[in-house]
C-alpha cells in the first residue's frame, strides 16, 4: 500500500461547488460545478474560460480525450453533445429516439479511439460504439448473459481495452466489444482514470488499481472520505468535498 503523498508546498484552491474534473493530454483541466456550468484551467491553474452549456440538465460526465471536440454527457435527458475547445455546441444526440439507433437507455458515455463514442445501453445491457449522428457502428454480446451488472455509470477507454464501470464491479472488454474479465469490490466503486496505462478507482476511502494479471482490485492509497485524488504532472489534484485543489 501506498500513501498519497503529501508535499510540502500549499496546495492552490482552484475552484469552489466543484462535482468533479478531468484532465485532457494538454493537461488542461476541466472543473465541472454543481450547477453543471464549466470552468476550464491551464497547466498553472489559471482559468481560462467558464462556460455553461444552458442545457435543463444534470452534466454526468465530460470526455475531452479528443481536445477539439469535447463529449458532455447529460444521463437524465438521455442526451450527448459535442463541443469544441471553446465549450460551443457543435452536434446533439437524443436517444430518446433517434432515427439511426432507435430508443435507447444510456448511462454512460466516452470517446474512443478513432473518434467515436462508446455507450452503454441500459435496455439491451449492451456496450455500444455510435458516430456522431448516432448510428451504430459496433455493438457487444448482452452482458446479463456472461456477468450480473448494475446500472454502468463509466466507461473509460484504454487501448486496447475498454473498461466499464458499475456500482460493485468493472467488467474489462477489448475495442471490439468481447467481454474478457471483469474485477469484483465489496464496496461502490465511484470516480475512475487511466494513468500510465493503469486504471484506477476509487472506493470510500481508498484508491485502487486494476491488476492485469488476476480478478482482484489493489489497494495504492488511503484517502479522506469522500476524496477525489489524481496525479498531475509533478504534483496531484485533489477534490475535497466541494473544493478542487492543485499541488505542485
Amino acid at each position: 500500500m501506498v500513501l498519497v503523498p503529501m508535499l510540502s508546498n500549499t496546495p492552490l484552491l482552484l475552484d469552489d461547488e466543484i462535482k468533479f474534473f478531468t484532465i485532457n493530454k494538454l493537461g488542461q483541466i476541466y472543473a465541472v460545478h454543481k450547477d453543471n456550468s464549466i470552468t476550464k484551467f491551464n497547466t498553472q491553474g489559471n482559468e481560462v474560460m467558464t462556460r455553461n452549456l444552458k442545457v435543463q440538465g444534470n452534466l454526468h460526465s465530460l470526455d475531452a480525450t479528443n481536445v477539439f471536440d469535447i463529449l458532455l454527457f447529460y444521463k437524465d435527458l438521455n442526451t450527448i453533445i459535442t463541443a469544441d475547445n471553446l465549450l460551443n455546441q457543435r452536434n446533439l444526440i437524443n436517444f430518446n429516439e433517434n432515427d439511426f439507433s432507435g430508443t435507447r437507455l444510456i448511462s454512460a458515455a466516452s470517446r474512443s479511439f478513432d473518434n467515436k463514442i462508446w455507450v452503454f445501453d441500459i435496455i439491451s445491457q449492451r456496450l455500444l460504439k455510435v458516430d456522431g449522428l448516432g448510428k451504430i457502428e459496433l455493438q457487444s454480446s448482452s452482458l446479463p448473459n456472461q456477468t450480473q451488472l448494475n446500472d454502468v455509470h463509466h466507461i473509460i477507454e484504454s487501448s486496447p481495452h475498454v473498461f466499464l464501470i458499475d456500482s460493485f464491479r468493472i467488467i474489462k472488454m477489448n475495442i471490439y466489444g468481447k467481454l474478457l474479465t471483469q474485477v469484483k469490490s465489496k464496496a461502490p466503486l465511484r470516480h475512475a482514470y487511466v494513468f500510465s496505462d493503469t486504471l484506477f478507482v476509487h472506493s470510500k476511502d481508498s484508491l485502487y488499481a486494476v491488476n492485469s494479471n488476476s480478478s482482484e482490485l489493489l489497494l495504492k492509497s488511503v484517502l479522506n472520505k469522500n476524496q477525489q485524488w489524481q496525479p498531475y504532472q509533478k504534483g496531484s489534484l485533489e477534490l475535497r468535498s466541494d473544493s478542487l485543489f492543485l499541488q505542485k
